[in-house]
């Protein structure tokens, strides 16, 4: 009797305690998964707000430059495309968008060239090249000590009429004038690159 007594108390003390060791680890594995989960999710929004910071820092930086060239009124903004984040081409990796503002402006191309080269040469840039001289796509760049871009592309307003309008297209000896007015001005930065 003694002995069927203990074995029997033996079996309920090992079943207790199993089942308190089965919810013990059950516990155990879920706190393990909450903490886990709320690590990953510390991470993830540690990783937004530090690029959400930079976006900020660079979105900032390409007002200054915007800025630091001083437009006067002659310079009617038209269309504005400004961001921060780095916006890297999906077929080339090694390229990123510019922030674009495109104006209107009564003057001729010549005039607006020598205009903005001098206030962009005020702000910091220095002549970095050209693209498509004496044609209706000439663009000028300028290149900070910084590495940043600043891309100027001047169309008659005639030109610019045709393409937006449908108007008759000008002829190509008046695309190509310099002395007609008023005209269109894209100015881009980029502070990643000149591949645009």
């Amino acid at each position: 009797m003694k002995s069927h007594r203990s074995s029997r108390s033996k079996k309920n003390l090992g079943s207790g305690t199993g089942r308190i060791l089965k919810r013990n680890l059950i516990i155990y594995a879920a706190t393990i998964f909450i903490l886990f989960a709320l690590v990953c999710l510390g991470v993830y929004a540690l990783v937004g707000i530090i690029k959400e910071r930079q976006d900020n820092v660079r979105l900032d930086r390409i007002h200054q430059i915007y800025r630091s060239i001083d437009l006067d009124d002659s310079y009617r903004a038209v269309k504005s495309e400004i961001f921060g984040d780095k916006r890297v081409y999906q077929w080339d990796k090694g390229r990123t968008y510019a922030s674009t503002v495109e104006y209107g402006r009564n003057a001729t191309a010549a005039e607006t060239y020598a205009d903005l080269e001098k206030r962009i040469t005020a702000a910091g840039f220095a002549p970095a090249g050209s693209a498509y001289e004496n044609s209706v796509a000439e663009q000028r760049y300028y290149k900070s000590q910084d590495g940043e871009y600043i891309r100027v592309a001047i169309k008659s307003g005639s030109y610019q009429n045709s393409l937006v309008y449908g108007t008759t297209l000008p002829s190509a000896e008046e695309i190509n004038r310099r002395d007609i007015k008023p005209v269109y001005v894209t100015i881009k930065v980029n502070l990643d690159d000149n591949n645009e």
